[in-house]
């Protein structure tokens, strides 16, 4: 678990998974494909393959957050006691959306989920936790996911 200052480089961060593969041999993993996300991915995937990215939708995040409580519950992940990342677990927030009333306004499914966090706070460790336990998903077996900080 490593949490880059904001403003680094992509490249740097691209390095580093690079370096990671390279030590850990990555069996499957996932990244964030929203926005910059993809250009992101597709640098990643060039020493990477098995790294899939994942566009952030207000469906994908119910869905990921589900999956992580789930693992949690069954007591299949293992976390380092790192406050940042407790922190960011516990301060995240959620409403039911609602049908656009204005026509200006975002559309989004009614009944949806849509997750955010308090103002000056920080999620990014949160949905890369969710997104560790996705790429473990059909691998259920006996494995459990441990996390620690480095």
């Amino acid at each position: 678990m490593r949490q880059f200052p904001l403003g680094t480089p992509y490249i740097d961060v691209v390095a580093y998974i690079q370096e990671l593969n390279r030590i850990f041999d990555i069996a499957k993993g996932s990244c964030d494909q929203s926005a910059i996300g993809e250009s992101l991915i597709e640098e990643i995937q060039q020493f990477a393959p098995q790294i899939e990215g994942l566009v952030f939708t207000a469906k994908t995040k119910q869905d990921l957050l589900n999956l992580l409580q789930t693992r949690m519950e069954q007591r299949r992940i293992t976390l380092s006691l790192d406050r940042a990342l407790l922190t960011q677990i516990n301060e995240q927030q959620y409403r039911f959306s609602r049908s656009p009333v204005k026509p200006t306004e975002k559309r989004t499914e009614a009944g949806t989920l849509t997750f955010y966090h308090p103002q000056g706070t920080h999620d990014d460790q949160l949905w890369a936790l969710a997104l560790a336990v996705f790429a473990t998903k059909g691998r259920e077996g006996e494995h459990q996911l441990f996390i620690t900080k480095r």
